[in-house]
């Protein structure tokens, strides 16, 4: 509803398709304003979730960061062990190597 039709001085339509064209042109207006308001909730809902991903990924990145450490200490203890004594690296791999040509010469 326009401010004109709020204070009634709008001129009055006077036949049937006068009074269709002024309905026209509230619902047109009424739907302009209502796509507006949609736009500009759909844009406040995109600001959310583009800070809630920026969040998640910032996150994910310190635990991977985190975790990529983690890994490089326990990586240079096993080297440490093995440097100080190969015997049982050894044994593993071998003990592997044999065990990949058993299941291979099987097929």
């Amino acid at each position: 509803m326009s401010l004109e039709h709020i204070l009634g001085i709008a001129p009055r339509p006077r036949n049937r398709a006068e009074r269709m064209q002024a309905q026209i042109d509230t619902l047109g207006r009424d739907l302009h304003q209502a796509l507006r308001a949609l736009s500009g909730s759909a844009e406040h809902r995109a600001a959310g979730l583009g800070d809630l991903a920026g969040t998640f990924g910032r996150e994910a990145a310190q635990h991977t960061a985190h975790l990529a450490g983690e890994v490089s200490r326990r990586a240079n203890r096993g080297m440490g062990a093995v440097r100080r004594d190969p015997v049982p690296a050894i044994a593993v791999l071998g003990t592997a190597l044999l065990l990949a040509s058993l299941l291979h010469r099987r097929r």
